[in-house]
């Protein structure tokens, strides 16, 4: 099982890495998913980054969209503000899974792939 990052508005159950975090530690057998769109929604630029730092030895699962901070709008990788070198990065030699979550159909699902496989 793997929690995760859904702080997109305030009646959401966790708020922030020390909501989650408090959660994680009372159940240590489960995981943690890293939502890159979540956490622009909810933090702006950095927010993904805390959540890496914070939570990366319990991390098993990313879930991949793009959007501009505004809303929960899944685009495809790269038609917002995600900071998709850093992802890209992180994502090398990662164990875990993944799942491209995109709007677009087929195309915006070719286009995400390609950037990501990009150097």
């Amino acid at each position: 099982m793997a929690l995760e990052n859904l702080a997109l508005t305030p009646s959401d159950l966790l708020q922030g890495t020390d909501e989650l975090s408090a959660v994680l530690e009372a159940h240590p057998a489960y995981g943690f998913c890293l939502d890159v769109g979540h956490a622009l929604v909810e933090g702006k630029d950095g927010q993904a980054k805390a959540y890496h730092q914070r939570f990366a030895p319990r991390l098993i699962h990313w879930h991949l969209h793009d959007n501009h901070g505004d809303r929960d709008s899944h685009l495809p990788v790269g038609q917002g503000r995600v900071d998709w070198a850093w992802v890209k990065e992180r994502l090398r030699g990662f164990g875990g899974t993944v799942a491209l979550e995109v709007t677009g159909g087929l195309r915006g699902v070719e286009q995400s792939v390609e950037l990501l496989r990009s150097p």
